[in-house]
């Protein structure tokens, strides 16, 4: 069975003297290093923009498929859902 090495790669950031000291005082409360929880921090950034980017993709790929929700029938559903009411969506229909 192979095993896979992770190789680290340093990287250089220009971040303001407030935000360093924010960091810093994190990194002492959590007993890590200012590298670590910076990593973690950027980490989470890529999943989530990752995550939001996968999502537009699919969008546009229903776009081209023909399956679109027109805007009279997604305003309500937002409507009931901004009320607290549980609602189901709309469903794409076929241009």
């Amino acid at each position: 069975m192979a095993s896979t090495i992770t190789q680290n790669v340093i990287i250089s950031i220009r971040l303001p003297s407030e935000l360093i000291e924010k960091l810093d005082r994190l990194a002492a409360w959590q007993d890590r290093s200012r590298s670590y929880l910076a990593s973690r921090a950027i980490e989470d950034f890529v999943e989530r923009e990752s995550q939001a980017m996968a999502a537009v993709e699919d969008g546009l790929e229903a776009i081209d498929r023909g399956e679109v929700l027109p805007h009279s029938d997604v305003k309500p559903w937002l409507q009931k859902l901004e009320r607290g009411e549980h609602a189901r969506p709309p469903r794409p229909k076929k241009r």
